[in-house]
C-alpha cells in the first residue's frame, strides 16, 4: 500500500471496447462536473501510474478496487470474454459481502444484454435484478440516465 495514494470515490469497471469512450468515459466527466466525485476509469495509463506511485496497471486497478467507497460495474455484450473484467467483478461483489466501508456495488446492464445475462454461468453469482442493478436503454441521455438510474447511489457519498 501506498501512503500517499488517494483513493477515487467511483471504480469504473467496464469492458474498453464496448463501453469507455461511448459510455463511461462521458458519463464520469458528466457526473464528475455536476456532483464534483472523482472516478477511477483505466484511460491514460501513465498518469494513472504516477498517481499511485506503481509500477503495474494492475497493482492501480488493485488498490483502486479495494479503497474506493462505490464500484460501479458496466456489464456490457463482451465484458465476459475479458478475465481481467470477470475479476473485477468478482472482487466487487466478494468486496460487497466482507467491507463495510464499501457503500455500494451498481451494476449496470447495457441495453440488451440482461436477458443475456441470467443464461451465462459468468454471471451466475450475480442476483439479476438486485437493488443496485439498473439497465441503460439505448436512446436514454446520459444525464437523464445519470439522474434516474444512478441517485441513490451518488448522493450516499
Amino acid at each position: 500500500n501506498n501512503p500517499s495514494f488517494q483513493p477515487e470515490d467511483f471504480f469504473l469497471s467496464h469492458r474498453g471496447p464496448d463501453t469507455k469512450l461511448d459510455l463511461v468515459v462521458p458519463l464520469s466527466q458528466m457526473m464528475s462536473n455536476l456532483y464534483g466525485h472523482s472516478f477511477f476509469v483505466d484511460c491514460e495509463p501513465t498518469n494513472m501510474l504516477a498517481k499511485a506511485q506503481a509500477t503495474s496497471i494492475k497493482d492501480v486497478i488493485a488498490q483502486s478496487i479495494w479503497t474506493c467507497k462505490v464500484i460501479v460495474v458496466f456489464i456490457s455484450h463482451t465484458f465476459h470474454e475479458s478475465e481481467w473484467c470477470l475479476k473485477e467483478l468478482y472482487t466487487a461483489l466478494y468486496r460487497g459481502e466482507v467491507d463495510p466501508s464499501l457503500e455500494a456495488v451498481h451494476i449496470i446492464y447495457c441495453d440488451g444484454i440482461l436477458k443475456t445475462c441470467k443464461g451465462m454461468p459468468q454471471y451466475s453469482c450475480l442476483h439479476l435484478g438486485n437493488k443496485w442493478g439498473t439497465e441503460f436503454k439505448e436512446g436514454v441521455s446520459l444525464h437523464e440516465f445519470a439522474s434516474n438510474q444512478l441517485h441513490k447511489t451518488i448522493y450516499q457519498l
